[in-house]
């Protein structure tokens, strides 16, 4: 019996580690995302690579928010696009479900967990590292982003821009040891068989 419990275990741990699922959003196609703080768009972040692409301007403001599972990790916010080839543009996060730190030039930086700026220089970069940063009031974090409820802004004050970004989630690593602890455990079974 023992064995059994063991073997479906290990088998379940290596499951859980090879899932891989997604979200696919783009306004373009399913609507336009929130513009308001107080009822942003729900996202149903997965693990694996979740796509993002929608276009925000002037007050054409994109706030949507996702919560991040226990034991799994937002591991990194990668650039995908961005247009037009010149300028900037806004990305920030709080913590919870609402956007409080206010819109376009209003943003109070004390209200913000991280945030960070972007434009096509960056297509291909993770901007975690750089929203971690504790500037400008933000209170700044470790990555990768652990569970809770998050809600993001992107915005440019400028003309209208179209941008494309992945969030990738994946499970919270197990401990080095643990597989060679299971392997352990079903040895040790086997021996205790052969001796009944």
């Amino acid at each position: 019996m023992l064995r059994r419990t063991l073997i479906i275990t290990a088998i379940s741990l290596s499951l859980y580690a090879g899932q891989v699922f997604s979200f696919s959003v783009d306004e373009a196609a399913d609507g336009d995302l929130s513009g308001a703080g107080p009822a942003p768009t729900l996202l149903h972040l997965e693990l694996g690579a979740n796509t993002l692409s929608g276009s925000a301007g002037g007050n054409d403001y994109d706030i949507f928010f996702f919560s991040i599972q226990p034991n799994t990790v937002l591991g990194s916010i990668t650039v995908n696009s961005y247009q037009p080839g010149s300028g900037i543009s806004f990305l920030g996060m709080q913590t919870g479900t609402q956007w409080t730190a206010g819109l376009g030039s209003g943003i109070s930086g004390n209200a913000l967990t991280g945030w960070t700026l972007f434009g096509a220089n960056n297509i291909g970069e993770d901007l975690l590292p750089s929203m971690a940063n504790a500037v400008q009031g933000a209170s700044g974090f470790n990555p990768p982003l652990g569970a809770g409820d998050y809600v993001f802004l992107i915005q440019d004050t400028g003309s209208a821009i179209n941008y494309g970004l992945t969030f990738t989630a994946t499970p919270v690593p197990l401990p080095a040891a643990l597989p060679l602890l299971a392997l352990s455990l079903v040895g040790l079974s086997r021996v205790k068989c052969r001796r009944d």
